[in-house]
């Protein structure tokens, strides 16, 4: 009973009170209010009104992330980045496909990926967030094991189903320059499709992510990507740069068109400052645009240090006969699943972080805590 009268305390911070009257006001997921309303209306001194989140100003809706039990445990890397706001998408399915990728694609192997379930398995059974991550990285590199033939890092126990990274370092350097555009290229369609969802044309056209900033690298794409294979430019030198120059004038003018729609002045008053800064602001959008796809070679990296890190172990084993060969193989595996298996689970993540979510995440959404966990607690303690 102490409990119950201090829970139910507790909720009446939420509400404010006159003599005659308790007021309270909040937000609830609009699946719950054809079974709330019925409650309500049977009580005749109860007055209630409902109002849709778009009209109410001044107030940013609470956040509920719903996912399917594959991408639910990917919450946690979304959560640590910050929820998204009540206009924005929720990135977890995205999160959760690119983390799962890049993972297996910088530590694929049948045996060590197995040893990461099972980790991730025993986590999720003392119902730690990361388990399930764990668990994904695990089957990620059980799956890219079979396609690079490595187990426990020996190559000579299956075929491979794809590729040998050590074998093929041109096509593995390729192949990390290709997910990294596909990546990039996705997350500008998802900032779009954020600026569709908060009604915003500059962020949808002008944006360095967004309609802008994809012509323009997709241009530079497509022009090296021909240059490459036929040893010439697609276009004339001139017509390359009445191209480009368009959508980058485009983005360079995006901050006095916006002041324009928003009937504010269109410059600062020291426009030399804004010209100046503007421009550096361009450059720094142009090099990143390099600088981001180059920063994939990295899932390439890790897969032939993956590989080179065992063949350094089997050196040194070699050098020892019996028992001692097979005790430095152990050890070097798990140095391997341990150590460098934590510094491509953060490269990982710091790809998600730096290059995938800065174009279309903000992470400033706040949590949704109902008042029913209240009442769950006390029907608990009863």
């Amino acid at each position: 009973e102490t409990i119950r009268k201090y829970l139910i305390s507790e909720i009446r911070k939420y509400a404010g009170c006159t003599k005659e009257s308790f007021y309270i006001t909040g937000w609830m997921p609009v699946e719950e209010i054809d079974n709330l309303k019925p409650l309500l209306d049977a009580d005749k001194k109860i007055i209630y009104v409902l109002e849709e989140p778009d009209t109410v100003k001044n107030l940013k809706p609470p956040i509920e992330l719903k996912n399917n039990v594959l991408f639910k445990p990917f919450e946690t890397i979304v959560r640590i980045y910050g929820l998204p706001a009540y206009n924005e998408i929720d990135p977890t399915a995205f999160v959760s496909v690119t983390y799962f990728l890049m993972f297996g694609l910088m530590f694929g192997d049948v045996g060590q990926g197995l040893v990461l379930l099972l980790g991730g398995l025993y986590l999720l059974k003392r119902r730690m967030s990361l388990g399930g991550v764990i668990c994904g990285a695990g089957i990620s590199s059980i799956l890219f094991g079979f396609l690079y033939g490595s187990v426990f890092g020996f190559e000579d126990w299956i075929d491979p189903l794809w590729l040998r990274p050590m074998d093929n370092i041109n096509t593995m350097l390729i192949v990390a320059v290709a997910v990294g555009v596909l990546f990039i290229t996705s997350s500008m369609l998802l900032n779009m499709i954020n600026g569709f969802k908060s009604k915003n044309p500059i962020r949808i056209l002008l944006d360095r992510n967004g309609l802008a900033g994809f012509v323009v690298y997709w241009g530079i794409i497509i022009i090296v990507l021909y240059f490459y294979k036929n040893g010439s430019l697609p276009f004339s030198i001139g017509t390359i740069i009445v191209l480009l120059l368009i959508p980058i004038l485009a983005m360079f003018f995006k901050e006095p068109i916006e002041n324009y729609l928003h009937k504010r002045e269109l410059l600062p008053k020291e426009k030399g400052v804004f010209f100046v800064q503007t421009f550096f602001e361009m450059f720094d959008t142009l090099l990143s645009y390099l600088s981001n796809t180059i920063s994939f070679i990295r899932l390439s990296a890790f897969a032939l240090n993956h590989a080179g890190l065992f063949m350094a172990i089997l050196t040194l084993a070699g050098m020892t006969k019996g028992v001692g060969s097979i005790v430095e193989i152990i050890i070097g595996n798990i140095i391997i699943i341990g150590l460098e298996g934590l510094i491509v689970g953060i490269q990982a993540l710091r790809l998600e972080y730096y290059e995938l979510f800065n174009r279309f995440f903000t992470g400033t959404g706040r949590p949704y805590k109902p008042l029913k966990q209240f009442k769950k607690a006390v029907v608990k303690n009863q």
